[in-house]
């Protein structure tokens, strides 16, 4: 099982949650060959948010050539065509999340681009403690109950 930081607008997560969908630039699909179903997603909600806004778990993996988000149906074409399904083991109600999101700016996690590997064991367990503490949630339990070793990439130099 992997971590991923999944970065995107506000109206890209409310459609994102809403349909269970999430997508990936041809630009990232190496990052996308690697994602698994059982991988854990955060869900990044990008500035004005700037906090995580749930947490999901990958399905199933395709490419589509439908428009869906809304920067792609107003140029009617697809800009993130590497897509996965997930479930939603969280989410925030859009109401709270300015208030509520999970900070993790001091985990020192990426999230630049559209989906980004989260390879330090540590800044997980803080981000679950945190989460279950502002949510009011045993999302930590998600990960010890799968009694699966976290993933972490090798660096090569």
């Amino acid at each position: 099982m992997r971590f991923w930081v999944l970065a995107g607008t506000e109206d890209n997560w409310l459609k994102a949650i809403s349909e269970n969908i999430w997508g990936i630039r041809e630009g990232l699909k190496s990052r996308w060959d690697k994602l698994e179903k059982g991988d854990i997603l955060l869900f990044y909600s990008t500035s004005p948010i700037s906090g995580i806004i749930g947490v999901g778990e990958v399905e199933s993996k395709f490419k589509q050539d439908k428009p869906l988000w809304t920067d792609e149906i107003k140029k009617n074409k697809v800009i993130w065509p590497y897509r996965f399904d997930f479930k939603v083991h969280y989410a925030l109600p859009k109401l709270n999340w300015k208030d509520k999101n999970v900070k993790i700016s001091d985990l020192r996690l990426n999230f630049r681009a559209g989906i980004n590997p989260v390879t330090n064991k540590e800044a997980v367990k803080s981000f679950f403690r945190r989460a279950d503490s502002l949510w009011n949630t045993e999302l930590s339990k998600l990960v010890e109950e799968m009694k699966i070793p976290i993933k972490i990439p090798v660096k090569r130099g």
